[in-house]
C-alpha cells in the first residue's frame, strides 16, 4: 500500500434483511472507487464471505484475524486482481479483508463495541487507504453496532418489497443512537449517504408503491433527497457473480452506466 496524504472515509452498507443487495452494492462501490483512482479496502464482515468470493478469492479469516487475533493489516488483506475490477487499466487499488465462517465467532468474542472503531482509527493513522467499504451481515448483533459506530457514511440497499422495507426501517432507527455514542467519543456524526433500491421492477405495483413511499419520506436525489436512482433487475448482476468479477466486466453497457451513476451518486454524498 502506497503512502499518500488523504483523509480516510469509512462507508458501511447496511440493512437488517438479507438478500437486498448489500454485497452487490458494496463491491460495486469499492470497484468504482478503485476505477476512480482511490486506494480502497473492502472489509467482508459477513460470515457468508460473498464479498470475498466475489473476486475469486477463497474465503479466509482476514477480518477475524484483524479484529480478534490482532494480526497486522498487511497480513489480513489480499489485493484484488485489477482484471476482475475493470476491462480498462485502473489508477487505484482494491484490497479485500476477507471473511469466512470464523467471522461468526466475533459476535461472542467482541468485548467492546468500540473494538472495530479503535482498529479503524489505527488504520486511518497509517494513511494507507482512502476509502474503507464494509459489507455487513443481515442479522443485527453487537457486530452490526460496532460497524455502525466505526463508519463515517452509511448506505442502505433495499429491495422494494415488504420485508426488505421493514429491514431498512429497523436499520435506519439505529442512526440516532449510534450518533449519540459517537458524540460521546468526540467523533462526528455518521452521515446518511443514501438509499439505493436494488433489483427493481418499477413496472410492478408493489415496487412502484414502495418506491413512491421511500421518495415521499426521504426525498428524491434530483431534488436534494436521499433516494438514489434505482438499479433495475438485470441478468448482468447474476453474470458478474458467476464470473467472479465486477459488473463492469459483463459487457452490459446499460448495467455499467447504471452502476457508474450509483457510484457517483453515493460518493458525491460525501462532498455535498
Amino acid at each position: 500500500m502506497d503512502m499518500q496524504d488523504n483523509e480516510m472515509t469509512v462507508w458501511a452498507f447496511l440493512n437488517e434483511k438479507g438478500g437486498v443487495g448489500k454485497t452487490t452494492t458494496a463491491t460495486t462501490f469499492a470497484c468504482g472507487m478503485a476505477k476512480r483512482g482511490k486506494r480502497v479496502l473492502l472489509i467482508d464482515a459477513d460470515p457468508q464471505a460473498n464479498a470475498t468470493s466475489a473476486f475469486g478469492i477463497k474465503p479466509y479469516a482476514g477480518f477475524y484475524d484483524f479484529l480478534y487475533r490482532q494480526v497486522s493489516i498487511a497480513n489480513c488483506v489480499k489485493a484484488v486482481d485489477p482484471a476482475r475490477i475493470s476491462p480498462e487499466a485502473i489508477s487505484g487499488n482494491l484490497w479485500i479483508m476477507g471473511g469466512n465462517i470464523e467471522t461468526r465467532n466475533l459476535v461472542n468474542q467482541l468485548d467492546d463495541v468500540n473494538g472495530l472503531l479503535d482498529k479503524i482509527l489505527e488504520l486511518s493513522e497509517m494513511n494507507t487507504v482512502d476509502i474503507v467499504v464494509i459489507d455487513t451481515p443481515p442479522t443485527p448483533t453487537l457486530m452490526t453496532n460496532a460497524v455502525y459506530l466505526a463508519s463515517d457514511k452509511v448506505v442502505y440497499p433495499v429491495r422494494l418489497e415488504t420485508w426488505s422495507m421493514e429491514g431498512l426501517q429497523r436499520s435506519y432507527q439505529y442512526l440516532d443512537r449510534v450518533n449519540r455514542h459517537r458524540a460521546a467519543e468526540n467523533l462526528s456524526a455518521v452521515e446518511f449517504a443514501g438509499i439505493i433500491p436494488t433489483a427493481t421492477r418499477l413496472s410492478t405495483n408493489e415496487h412502484t408503491a414502495n418506491f413512491k413511499a421511500l421518495v415521499d419520506r426521504f426525498g428524491w436525489i434530483e431534488n436534494g433527497g436521499k433516494v438514489l436512482h434505482p438499479l433495475p433487475l438485470r441478468t448482468a448482476w447474476v453474470e458478474s457473480t458467476a464470473i467472479q468479477a465486477s459488473i463492469f466486466l459483463t459487457g452490459d453497457q446499460q448495467a455499467t452506466l447504471e452502476a457508474n451513476r450509483f457510484v457517483d451518486e453515493v460518493y458525491n454524498a460525501e462532498t455535498a
